[in-house]
């Protein structure tokens, strides 16, 4: 069951959530700038909130089946405090316009993500953390920028098929020097 909810509008009195796999959330507005103000939707596998105030994620835990995230114009997110509790069953994890979140690091703690994205938000020192994410087979950074420029975390991991990002001036490989490189890799078991 999908439901579509927007936090400005709607009251949450009005929505059953016991059956909900999917939401969708508008205008996400928290006094404790943080996802705990959400209900708790038992069976949900896939959220995305679109506008948001919150600094961190602290309070997605409380979704334990969640398996894909989609964040999008959270402009006061400044960390990701709170990930490490989140589910490990997410395969799929996505920050869209959030320029304040500069340290991406603790994303490693979600320890079977296969689609990453981090898209136009704040400057990230370096990819190195790619290293520590086993499973992951495709990522975007378009609209980052990465400091140290060196994309070769993507080129040395095993598994990374596909990476999307914008050249830079200063990345050590082009954008289509990286598709090339990665289109040679071997198939692994699970393709």
């Amino acid at each position: 069951l999908d439901i579509k909810l927007d936090w400005k509008q709607d009251k949450l009195t009005d929505f059953d959530f016991s059956e909900c796999t999917y939401l969708m959330l508008w205008h996400h507005s928290s006094k404790t700038f943080d996802f705990t103000t959400l209900p708790h939707i038992p069976k949900l596998k896939k959220l995305s909130v679109i506008f948001s105030n919150v600094k961190n994620l602290n309070g997605l835990e409380k979704f334990p089946k969640l398996e894909a995230v989609e964040l999008t114009y959270l402009r006061n997110l400044e960390s990701l405090d709170g990930i490490e509790k989140m589910s490990q069953r997410i395969k799929f994890f996505s920050i869209e316009s959030a320029r304040k979140l500069t340290d991406i690091t603790p994303v490693t703690k979600l320890e079977n993500i296969e689609g990453l994205g981090f898209i136009n938000i704040g400057d990230v020192a370096d990819l190195e953390f790619l290293h520590d994410m086993y499973e992951i087979r495709s990522l975007s950074f378009v609209g980052t920028k990465i400091i140290s420029g060196d994309l070769t975390p993507i080129v040395e991991h095993f598994n990374i098929r596909h990476a999307g990002f914008d050249n830079k001036r200063h990345y050590s490989h082009k954008s289509e020097e990286i598709e090339q490189l990665l289109s040679q890799k071997p198939k692994t078991n699970n393709e």
